[in-house]
């Protein structure tokens, strides 16, 4: 993940050269936080969902259900141990 924005409930998940806009399916993304700035799995759906209820928007939305960090954060913790 590139970033996480608890203010707006919003995730950034970089992918072949673009960010991809996720949120949380439920909750707040702040459970998400060992997963920002190392490589993770994502699980959820992609949501093409627009602001008007239709489901043509062109940009989609990842709404997750769980991040799992692949990757030891830079101060060495392996951040499968850390507890959300």
């Amino acid at each position: 993940m590139t970033r996480g924005n608890e203010n707006t409930n919003s995730l950034g998940v970089q992918y072949k050269d673009h960010v991809l806009s996720c949120r949380p399916r439920k909750g707040s993304v702040v459970r998400f936080k060992p997963g920002i700035f190392v490589k993770c799995k994502l699980k959820g759906s992609i949501s093409r969902e627009d602001k008007f209820g239709g489901h043509n928007d062109p940009r989609p939305k990842i709404i997750v259900d769980d991040v799992i960090p692949l990757e030891v954060d830079d101060a060495g913790e392996s951040l499968f141990n850390h507890k959300n």
